[in-house]
C-alpha cells in the first residue's frame, strides 16, 4: 500500500473527527481501533520505505590537476524515487561537497565547501523532463530538458568534473573530501504534518568520505 493512499485514507478519517478550534486530538474517545491501526501501518510504510530504498554514492573520486582540487560524484537512484519521477512527482537533490583538514588532537577543520542543486520536473503527457543545476559558488543555475528519462536520471545523479578549490599557497596537511547527498520530501497534507510533526523533512541523506590526501608543501 503506497504512502499516498494511506495519507489519503487518514486525512478522510480525521475530518470526520470532532475539531476544536485549529487543533485535532488524537486520544478522543471517538476514534476506532481501526484508525490507530491505520496509523500504525502509516508510521511502518512510512520507516520501511525509507530503509528499502536508501540510496547510495557509488562513486567519490578526488583528483589534483595542475592547482584545482577536482570532485566527480555519482549517486544510485533507487526504484521508489525512479518511480515517482515517472509519475512526474517533482524532485530536488542537493549535493554538499565539502573540503576538510585532519588534525591529530583536534576536530577536522572545514576548509571549503560547495553545493549544488538539481530540481526535475516531469511532464506525463508529453514524456519529458526539465532539469535545473544551482551552483552556490558561481551563482549560476542551467536548465535542460530531456526526452529520455534515463538520460535525465543519470544527468541528475551525477556531478563533475568539478573543481572545488584552487590549492595553490594552502597549509601542508592531511585533507578528505566529504559529499552529502540529500532530498526533501514533500511537502504533506495540512492535517497529516500537523498529526506527524516528528517526522524527518528529509526524504534521504546520505554522506560519504573520500579517502584522506596530502596538499600543501612537503
Amino acid at each position: 500500500m503506497r504512502a499516498s493512499f494511506i495519507w489519503s485514507s487518514l486525512s478522510d478519517t480525521l475530518k470526520n473527527q470532532k475539531k476544536f478550534g485549529t487543533h485535532f486530538y488524537l486520544y478522543n474517545k471517538r476514534f476506532s481501533p481501526a484508525f490507530y491501526c491505520l496509523f500504525g501501518i502509516l508510521l511502518f510504510v512510512l520507516i520501511f520505505s525509507r530503509i528499502i530504498y536508501a540510496q547510495e554514492i557509488n562513486n567519490l573520486d578526488v583528483k589534483i590537476k595542475g592547482e584545482e582540487l577536482i570532485v566527480s560524484i555519482s549517486i544510485i537512484l533507487h526504484e521508489e524515487f525512479i518511480n515517482e519521477v515517472k509519475n512526474g512527482i517533482q524532485k530536488e537533490l542537493i549535493f554538499y561537497i565539502d573540503l576538510f583538514r585532519v588534525w591529530k588532537f583536534w576536530p577536522d577543520e572545514y576548509v571549503y565547501g560547495n553545493s549544488i542543486v538539481r530540481k526535475i520536473v516531469g511532464d506525463v503527457i508529453k514524456g519529458e523532463y526539465i532539469m535545473s543545476s544551482f551552483d552556490r559558488n558561481k551563482k549560476v543555475i542551467i536548465e535542460k530538458k530531456f526526452k529520455s528519462l534515463e538520460s535525465m536520471l543519470k544527468a541528475m545523479a551525477e556531478i563533475g568534473p568539478i573543481s572545488l578549490i584552487n590549492i595553490k599557497g594552502m597549509e601542508s596537511g592531511d585533507y578528505y573530501v566529504r559529499v552529502t547527498v540529500e532530498s526533501r520530501l514533500r511537502k504533506l497534507p495540512p492535517v497529516v504534518g500537523y498529526i506527524l510533526f516528528f517526522i524527518p523533512e528529509k526524504e534521504f541523506s546520505i554522506t560519504k568520505d573520500s579517502p584522506i590526501f596530502r596538499l600543501g608543501s612537503r
